[in-house]
């Protein structure tokens, strides 16, 4: 993957930082190639709750526009 460590590194920045933010532990990061050696960035949390979008503005609310920007995100919520 030469030339493609920058977005995956701001991809697990935001990813990261907004779990740490809005989340709540267990925190947990899984770095992996599926079968067609794409990167896969996973991130949970204790919170079920789904991450949610919010409108741009001067106090954030870029997170999601980041992570779309760069990469296909899923996102899952499930209760444990």
């Amino acid at each position: 993957m030469p030339g493609q460590s920058y977005p995956a590194e701001l991809v697990v920045s935001e990813m990261i930082t907004n779990t740490f933010r809005y989340g709540r532990p267990p925190i947990v990061l899984t770095l992996r190639l599926d079968d067609m050696d794409r990167l896969l960035i996973e991130v949970s949390d204790g919170d079920p709750t789904p991450p949610m979008s919010r409108s741009p503005g001067e106090d954030g609310g870029f997170g999601m526009s980041v992570l779309h920007g760069y990469a296909d995100v899923t996102v899952v919520a499930c209760a444990t």
